[in-house]
């Protein structure tokens, strides 16, 4: 098995479009965002639930395409309940040599959501 692919949604500078559907967050596999024409894409999470220490993991991605992925993984632990979050992801940074970047949830008790991707 592989993991849950996200499409990112492609958004148009200067005209309203309506909010893709979100993809539910993978806990065992893991989730991956296919790459786009896209430098920069905006990542929203939704935790509907959440425990302490419970973690969401960026991956960044291998050199090349990924010529800053030596800064490496960027993680955000929970405090418990729910969140909302955004993170800007750079293609430089977290773009994997198999076109996608790819999500991890490494520690996850009761970790639930739905995750969206927009490429800007």
């Amino acid at each position: 098995m592989t993991e849950s692919t996200l499409i990112q949604n492609d958004r148009q500078v200067g005209s309203f479009a309506e909010i893709g559907t979100p993809d539910t967050i993978e806990t065992t596999l893991g989730n991956r965002i296919l790459v786009g024409p896209h430098q920069r894409i905006l990542l929203l999470v939704h935790l509907s639930a959440s425990t302490s220490n419970d973690t969401v993991k960026v991956l960044a991605g291998a050199n090349p395409p990924a010529f800053r992925g030596g800064i490496g993984d960027c993680v955000y632990t929970s405090t418990g309940g729910a969140k909302e979050l955004y993170m800007l992801l750079e293609t430089a940074r977290f773009a994997d040599d198999d076109g996608y970047i790819h999500l991890t949830f490494p520690n996850h008790v009761s970790l639930a959501g739905t995750l969206e991707a927009y490429g800007l």
